[in-house]
């Protein structure tokens, strides 16, 4: 399914030492690479939040430095998911807001 993924949206997946389309590099590629739309939503929301959870949860010495980094990762990506929900009820207020009808 990922790698239907990546095809439909022209990602052309370049795994010289054998990654897998679910691997890490591979997914934050595809992610930087691609515009957003339902397929990326998805692979943000059921692939990377909830990896980024469990390799996080694992990673039990703080001074860790993939550690550090995968935090940095995860709070970039709940700030995108907070700012799209920011945008979503703005839009939906300001439609609101633009209705002539009586409410």
């Amino acid at each position: 399914r990922l790698t239907e993924v990546y095809r439909k949206d022209g990602f052309e997946v370049v795994a010289p030492d054998g990654e897998l389309p679910d691997h890490l590099t591979v997914v934050l590629r595809y992610l930087a690479a691609v515009a957003g739309g339902a397929d990326r939503q998805a692979l943000l929301d059921d692939a990377l939040v909830p990896a980024l959870d469990k390799m996080l949860a694992s990673l039990d010495d703080p001074k860790n430095v993939y550690r550090s980094v995968l935090s940095a990762l995860r709070k970039e990506v709940a700030d995108q998911q907070r700012t799209i929900e920011i945008l979503k009820a703005a839009t939906t207020f300001f439609a609101q807001e633009a209705d002539p009808r009586p409410r």
